[in-house]
């Protein structure tokens, strides 16, 4: 997020809230990680995540900058809520691959 601060980029609330969405469309179809079957769908919300909270650091320095360091703590009670659908994912990946079981040889 510094890099792209210092680069001049810029951030909105409107691009904080899209870019997992279509960076994951992107990931999982656009680059076919989808014919990677469960691990593509994981590798594709592990990407899309990583644009999102850069672009929430992006935002969060932004903001900051503008409000002061009291306003970010109220940004940061939303997050819960961005990182439910990730926990979905665990649960959906374990129910799949059911419980690990270690081979000792």
């Amino acid at each position: 997020a510094k890099q792209r601060e210092e680069r001049g980029r810029h951030c909105s609330l409107a691009r904080v809230l899209l870019i997992f969405p279509l960076m994951f469309i992107k990931f999982y179809f656009i680059r076919r990680m989808f014919l990677a079957g469960w691990r593509g769908f994981i590798k594709a919300n592990i990407d899309a995540f990583h644009f999102f909270l850069t672009e929430a650091k992006l935002y969060e320095r932004a903001y900051r900058r503008k409000r002061g360091d009291e306003a970010v703590r109220l940004l940061w009670l939303f997050v819960p809520i961005l990182l439910k659908p990730m926990q979905d994912v665990g649960d959906f990946v374990h129910q799949v691959t059911g419980p690990r079981v270690n081979a000792v040889a």
